[in-house]
Order: C-alpha cells, then sequence, then structure tokens
C-alpha cells in the first residue's frame, strides 16, 4: 500500500504544481481528480507524459477519481 494524495485537495492549482506539492510532502502516490485529469490534455499535453511526471517526482498514480454525484448540479455542466 502506497500513502496518496487526491488532488482535489489543490483543485484551483494546475495538476503540475499539485504533483510537486504531494512530493514534497512525502506522498508516494497522488490520486488525480477528474477535473485535473480532463484539463492536462487541454493545456496541450498528452496524457501519455502524466505517467513520466509523475514517476519523476517519484509519484505513482494509484487511481483516478472522477466526481460522481447522484444530483445534478449546473456548477458540473449538468443540468
Amino acid at each position: 500500500m502506497k500513502i496518496s494524495l487526491c488532488s482535489i485537495s489543490f483543485r484551483e492549482q494546475p495538476l503540475e504544481e499539485v504533483i510537486s506539492k504531494t512530493a514534497k510532502l512525502g506522498y508516494e502516490g497522488i490520486e488525480i481528480f477528474g477535473e485535473h485529469i480532463q484539463d492536462y490534455p487541454a493545456g496541450g499535453k498528452p496524457l501519455s507524459s502524466l505517467r513520466k511526471l509523475t514517476a519523476g517526482y517519484g509519484l505513482s498514480i494509484p487511481v483516478i477519481s472522477p466526481l460522481c454525484s447522484p444530483y445534478p448540479c449546473q456548477e458540473y455542466g449538468q443540468e
């Protein structure tokens, strides 16, 4: 088992910064919040580069954690 941090803790910050902070805090992995994983390729970076980025910080990616809600929410583009 690896102790990991979910990037939702820093949801307002770019994923690259969250990855760096996660490593500096001493975690072994980062669980990537759904919006972070959606925004990453929108910034012109291929998802394939994400594994190299996290490995460079000594982090694994044990989980991609999408936000799921049983209730519709306009904030997430649902009606």
